[in-house]
């Protein structure tokens, strides 16, 4: 989708064609940050790109936000002074509750053969290929980990749907699945 835009607002003859390149599937899963962050956090937004402090009623007043040169939002602090790279320092800020970063978490979920919340956070925190160790932090009102683990209990309750006969989804495996 990402590439049809683009490729309106070009002549014919230098549209793009052929298989997506990677510089495009970055651009387009930056362009869908935005849009997520522009949903959740208008207000925010139009603050901080007028160099003025977030209101003390925001819910990521306590993240320290500002936004970096790309326009996203992403959590100040103390780390500023550490030695590692910047998408690390600063992670960018999504809304737990919107629906991106639902699919984001499903998507992961899934691509990492449905592993435990532990694995699901450190792959999307420090290692996502499809987010390219952007680093992602949830805001406050929810809570990172639960929002994994309901996520997986979601995917344990439609397999149980979808094969009540098997014996090995029991009490015993949801709770090692869970709490993995």
């Amino acid at each position: 989708m990402y590439r049809f835009m683009v490729n309106c607002r070009k002549l014919p003859k230098h549209r793009d064609n052929g298989p997506l390149k990677m510089p495009e599937l970055d651009a387009s899963f930056e362009h869908l940050l935005k849009l997520a962050q522009g949903e959740s956090y208008p207000e925010e937004i139009k603050k901080l790109q007028g160099n003025k402090p977030v209101q003390k009623t925001s819910k990521i007043i306590n993240l320290n936000p500002f936004l970096d040169e790309r326009g996203l939002i992403r959590v100040g602090g103390r780390l500023v002074n550490s030695s590692f790279d910047f998408d690390k320092k600063h992670p960018i800020i999504l809304a737990g509750k919107h629906q991106f970063t639902r699919l984001l978490l499903e998507s992961e979920h899934v691509r990492l053969l449905h592993c435990g919340p532990q694995l699901l956070i450190a792959n999307i925190l420090e290692v996502s290929e499809k987010a390219r160790n952007l680093g992602l932090i949830l805001d406050s009102t929810l809570r990172f980990r639960e929002q994994v683990s309901k996520h997986i209990q979601r995917a344990y309750v439609g397999l149980r749907l979808l094969y009540p006969h098997r014996s090995y989804l029991t009490t015993d495996t949801k709770k090692c699945f869970v709490k993995a």
